[in-house]
């Protein structure tokens, strides 16, 4: 059930989904809310496999596709609110 109208702040969001993901591996306070946006998302301890599935719950939530084309290991977190900013309607 995605809504676009109804759907958290982006930013916010990302930024809980990789706290709650670094909280499931055993792992809180990998990622906090006061990390800089312009580290590389793997610098938040999250693997290739790990980060397309935190893409694909964001365009399911959001009702958005990011390319795979733009998708690369040392994307920021700073880049992934730019991509899902653009994508949105």
């Amino acid at each position: 059930m995605s809504s676009t109208s109804s759907s958290p702040d982006p930013e916010q969001w990302i930024r809980d989904r990789f706290i709650s993901h670094a909280e499931e591996m055993g792992r809180p306070g990998l990622f906090s809310h006061d990390d800089d946006l312009s580290s590389p998302i793997s610098s938040a301890g999250v693997d290739s496999l790990e980060f397309l599935e935190i893409v694909m719950e964001l365009e399911e939530e959001y009702g958005i596709e990011i390319g795979d084309e733009q998708l690369h290991p040392a994307v920021t977190f700073a880049e992934l609110f730019d991509m899902v900013a653009k994508a949105r309607p």
